[in-house]
């Protein structure tokens, strides 16, 4: 079984290294999504996955049982709940970060404030509904239905429920490498970046 994106064709079948590839870039792009939304205007999120939901429910009873399937099965409720929390405690970290540089403590309940908030400005139903249009564009209703076929395979579903936890781990090990690295280089092209407290 193969999918087709422009001129490359891939092969989601045995679940290689190209399915694991189109699943990163899938769910990078879900992740920025996410924080979009997230740190955008509550109304405007709304409004965007609203008009999204309403196009998306206009398609032919067959298009959108396909479409819908394959989202859920790109990302269950679970795994999204969980890629929120990471979004949420990385948003958090930055924001407490910016907080002691500025030595003004975050009130005792910041966390579950924000927890709250990003609750509030997206919501499971509404990145199914904008990831959704954006595959209308790009594929057509056969070539989700044969993406949807290997999502509904057993390895298809681990590599669905798995990568919240592999993104996790590999994560903070590419930032940090890619901090070092950039650093580094700046410093040969004889740029400095000098810390809050050595300024003070």
């Amino acid at each position: 079984m193969q999918a087709k994106c422009g001129a490359e064709s891939v092969n989601l079948t045995g679940g290689g290294d190209m399915a694991r590839k189109f699943y990163r870039e899938v769910m990078a792009a879900v992740l920025l999504l996410m924080v979009s939304l997230a740190t955008a205007p509550v109304v405007q999120a709304q409004t965007q996955a609203q008009e999204a939901g309403r196009r998306i429910n206009q398609l032919a009873p067959d298009e959108h049982q396909a479409i819908m399937e394959l989202m859920t099965n790109l990302m269950p409720r679970d795994s999204f709940e969980k890629r929120m929390e990471q979004v949420r405690e990385q948003m958090f970290a930055q924001v407490s970060e910016v907080a002691a540089q500025q030595r003004r403590p975050l009130p005792y309940d910041a966390s579950e404030r924000m927890q709250r908030a990003m609750k509030n400005a997206i919501s499971y139903e509404d990145v199914l509904y904008l990831t959704a249009e954006a595959y209308v564009k790009h594929f057509t209703a056969a070539e989700i239905r044969e993406i949807a076929d290997f999502y509904n395979m057993p390895v298809g579903r681990k590599l669905a429920r798995l990568q919240p936890e592999i993104m996790a781990d590999i994560m903070p090990k590419i930032s940090d490498t890619i901090n070092d690295r950039v650093l580094k280089a700046m410093q040969r092209e004889g740029l400095t970046i000098r810390s809050v407290s050595s300024n003070q």
